[in-house]
């Protein structure tokens, strides 16, 4: 019984680790946590509430990213899938690109919200088409790529075009939008942004494509 116990202990830190040292009731439940356990680990501390459904392993080092790693799990769904990926300034600033200092964590979703509970503090809620195409997973969180990062930053309102171009030449120069994704990303970016991108400069020439 107690090396089963220690297995489970294992098996739930390394699965916390991957999630910037937090994981959710129904997580723990899969690795054979059941309630009453929950309840004692919560009671003794060593399992730490950070809101309904969602705990951190007080063992663990508080993570950088905890407002990222706490909202992803939130919008994860029950059957383990997630139900949210982070987007526009978000995965600009978890991606590296540009200078971009977003006032909320934007999470973007297709269709409705269907949880009840309140949005955990500082979440903006988008909708969007895709929440499938194009995206990464980062230390953890599922995040839309750098090249359709630049799209979708593009295809917002009142953003700056100069300003994501800046960052898009950054994201190339750093090596963080590949030659690849831009010779293919017409595949997978709306005609009217591929137009924009390609018409940019990247010092003294326009970007090559092909």
């Amino acid at each position: 019984m107690g090396r089963d116990l220690d297995q489970k202990r294992i098996s739930l830190t390394d699965l916390a680790r991957q999630q910037g040292g937090y994981f959710t009731a129904a997580q723990a439940v899969a690795i054979g946590f059941d309630n009453a356990n929950q309840f004692r680990f919560a009671a003794d501390g060593r399992w730490e509430r950070v809101r309904r459904g969602i705990f951190r392993l007080a063992s663990e080092p508080l993570s950088s990213d905890a407002d990222l790693h706490i909202t992803s799990l939130f919008f994860r769904r029950r059957d383990g899938s997630h139900g949210g990926i982070f987007g526009l300034e978000t995965a600009a600033r978890i991606h590296g690109l540009g200078n971009f200092m977003p006032d909320s964590i934007q999470v973007l979703i297709e269709g409705r919200l269907r949880k009840r509970a309140e949005l955990p503090p500082g979440v903006e809620v988008i909708r969007t088409y895709d929440i499938s195409t194009e995206v990464e997973t980062i230390d953890g969180l599922l995040v839309t790529s750098p090249i359709r990062t630049i799209a979708d930053l593009l295809g917002a309102l009142d953003r700056d075009e100069e300003e994501v171009r800046r960052a898009f030449v950054a994201g190339r120069q750093a090596g963080i939008i590949s030659n690849d994704k831009i010779a293919k990303m017409d595949q997978c970016l709306p005609a009217e942004v591929v137009a924009i991108i390609r018409n940019w400069k990247v010092g003294s020439s326009r970007i090559k494509y092909r």
